[in-house]
């Protein structure tokens, strides 16, 4: 007999049962976690969570979409049921938009999932659309968090992956809910609009807790087909001002390589300028390479080019 006895029931014996988590996309979401994504009104949130479920379903997930948050009319007019027709039954897709009794009806929907727990979720993702009406508009209230977080951790005992979008505050520099549902869910993304190719919507999502060892990453959307597509962060994230440097710098080394002084003096800058020098160092490997000259010299050149370097620094490719 032990003391403990009465705890024997709730101890984990055997963590052999708690699996590793896979990740579903690399560096960005694993399987069997509660994820979070928040941005401002008018982002393209749920355009990114249509091409994130259609991945999914492509990846062998059955996917669960339940929108409070789009009227049917919206799901019409940008295309979203074409997509919801082309992968039912592996998307189930629920709009409260055509219920009765919206928040009883997802309630009762809630109730059945749960109960569906007992069968197994793995391989199952849930989308939930937006935050704010699931809480019934109480986005601060702990009590409401608690509960929803219950559902969603049900789930995830259970093997499946949940996704939750939410809204910025009004200036955007926080998640609504605040502290209480960072700390109650396994990662929260803060998504970002960022200038894409002509028909699509590209997205930067900065992880807040990095727990899954997820990283910063951009992802882009096509407007007609959905397809999701990985982006390198560093290019879709270049400013304006960014980029005429770029240009700047691809013009002077479009004839041949120069050292580092000779770039910098040739662009009008001070061959100490931190800024521009870190600017230099970003996007070494990308736009134009550097490699040690005579004098243990920075040379650049723009990428896949073999120019002639000025008689300051003798050509690398000799």
């Amino acid at each position: 007999m032990s003391r403990f006895d009465f705890l024997l029931p709730k101890s984990v014996s055997s963590l052999e049962q708690y699996e590793k988590r896979v990740a579903i996309i690399d560096d960005f979401l694993f399987e069997k976690s509660i994820n979070i994504f928040y941005g401002p009104a008018g982002l393209g949130k749920t355009w990114f969570m249509f091409g994130l479920a259609q991945n999914l379903v492509k990846k062998g997930f059955d996917v669960v979409y339940i929108d409070s948050d789009n009227g049917i009319d919206t799901i019409k007019d940008r295309g979203y049921d074409k997509v919801i027709e082309r992968l039912h039954p592996k998307l189930i897709y629920l709009n409260g938009d055509t219920m009765d009794d919206t928040k009883r009806d997802i309630n009762a929907i809630f109730e059945e999932i749960e109960q569906g727990a007992e069968q197994g979720y793995e391989k199952a993702a849930f989308i939930y659309d937006s935050l704010t009406f699931f809480l019934n508009g109480s986005v601060y209230d702990e009590q409401k968090i608690d509960r929803f977080i219950v559902h969603c951790k049900r789930i995830r005992r259970a093997g499946g992956t949940v996704f939750v979008i939410n809204h910025a505050t009004k200036n955007g520099s926080a998640m609504k809910g605040g502290g209480t549902l960072v700390n109650a869910v396994d990662e929260v993304w803060r998504a970002e609009r960022l200038e894409g190719e002509e028909g699509w919507m590209s997205f930067s999502l900065a992880p807040t807790k990095q727990r899954l060892r997820v990283k910063a990453c951009a992802y882009s959307v096509n407007i007609k087909t959905l397809e999701l597509k990985k982006q390198n962060l560093l290019l879709v994230s270049i400013d304006e001002e960014q980029q005429a440097f770029i240009d700047q710098v691809h013009e002077k080394l479009a004839e041949q390589g120069l050292s580092q002084n000779q770039l910098m003096e040739s662009l009008g800058y001070n061959k100490a300028d931190k800024s521009k020098l870190a600017l230099l160092e970003k996007f070494t490997g990308h736009f134009w390479s550097v490699e040690k000259g005579q004098n243990r010299a920075k040379v650049y050149t723009l990428m896949g080019t073999k120019t002639q370097t000025t008689q300051e620094t003798p050509s690398l490719f000799a």
